[in-house]
């Protein structure tokens, strides 16, 4: 009797509606002919809010899923749910594994075939009413990491996916669609302000630093005050914990900093919006785009045929398919993008 492959998934954002129908198109059958072990990482907080369902079942509320078998459950960004319908469960060995702080060595043990790899909500930010994380550390953690995503976030997924010679496609997945207009309250007036006015600065400044006698002083103020924030984070730790660089807080003739400059970046930038997640796609396009180019034309490791892309599921998100107050979790696409991953895995396997 073949023993049966086990397949490694924390979601899409789930998989909903699949039934045990032999359509090439289901994604459920697809996964099982597919033959290979998908491992799919990323990042989520954890809170310690927990509550039962039903069943008996505890449920946290941001606390991700380590290791579960049985029937499926997915990650939305305020709960996780337990999917209960009988026809949306997958009855094989589907295991769901976090990943956080970069710290993506441990799923080597798990040698797996595929990699879908993902981490960009998480990183942005809407300064001041959108906390990244529970603690100061992690909101430390999360401007680091993307300051410095590519050679502390993406870098590492690539180097420990070479190392597990199992993997042979390690896909990089898109920062979801953020739906600007589906926000309302204090995350709309947030949001206008910096699409509409900080995105101008940045584009009218090309030095991208603030001017405190711009005419809008209410997008200025902001913006310093995100940066007088996030700033003061960062310096604080690296007096205390000195494991930043020096040359970020060393200061250049005008006065300014790298850090500074970094900080800059990411309030204007690293936004909760579209503006955010394209910003952030565009830098993991070109990080990927370059690593293949070098591993090509270097040639440096021929033992290594794993083959790197690009999982694209922001471009086909909908807003139409997020609820007023989210924007950014397209759960009713979801049979679709699971279509729109088998396909590229059919392509690349095949």
């Amino acid at each position: 009797m073949k023993k049966k492959n086990k397949s490694i998934i924390d979601g899409i954002t789930g998989l909903g509606g699949l039934d045990d129908g032999n359509n090439n198109t289901n994604g459920a059958s697809s996964l099982y002919r597919a033959d290979k072990d998908i491992l799919r990482i990323g990042f989520q907080p954890s809170c310690p809010i927990c509550d039962k369902d039903d069943n008996g079942q505890k449920i946290c509320a941001c606390d991700p899923m380590k290791l579960e078998n049985g029937f499926l459950h997915y990650y939305e960004e305020e709960e996780d749910y337990l999917d209960d319908d009988n026809e949306s469960t997958i009855e094989t060995d589907i295991r769901y594994f976090d990943v956080r702080k970069g710290k993506v060595k441990t799923f080597i043990n798990f040698q797996p075939n595929i990699v879908v790899f993902n981490s960009g909500l998480w990183l942005l930010h809407l300064y001041d009413i959108r906390k990244l994380g529970g603690t100061k550390n992690e909101e430390i953690d999360a401007i680091l990491n993307w300051i410095q995503y590519e050679d502390i976030v993406l870098q590492p997924v690539i180097e420990n996916a070479i190392q597990s010679k199992s993997i042979k496609v390690l896909l990089f997945k898109t920062t979801n669609h953020v739906c600007d207009d589906k926000y309302y309250g204090q995350y709309k007036d947030h949001i206008d302000l910096y699409n509409n006015n900080i995105i101008n600065i940045n584009n009218n400044n090309s030095n991208s630093n603030f001017n405190s006698n711009d005419t809008n002083s209410k997008a200025t103020n902001l913006l310093m005050e995100c940066k007088d924030y996030f700033l003061k984070l960062l310096l604080h730790k690296q007096q205390t914990n000195k494991n930043l660089p020096e040359s970020w807080s060393q200061p250049r003739d005008d006065g300014s900093s790298l850090l500074e400059d970094y900080v800059d970046n990411y309030c204007m930038n690293g936004t909760l919006s579209d503006h955010g997640s394209n910003y952030l796609n565009n830098r993991l396009v070109k990080f990927v785009n370059e690593y293949n180019v070098n591993n090509t034309n270097n040639n440096t490791n021929s033992n290594n045929s794993m083959v790197v892309q690009i999982f694209n599921d922001h471009d086909m998100q909908d807003c139409s398919y997020t609820t007023v107050g989210d924007g950014r979790h397209f759960q009713g696409m979801n049979l679709l993008r699971i279509r729109l991953l088998l396909n590229q895995l059919d392509c690349i396997l095949s």
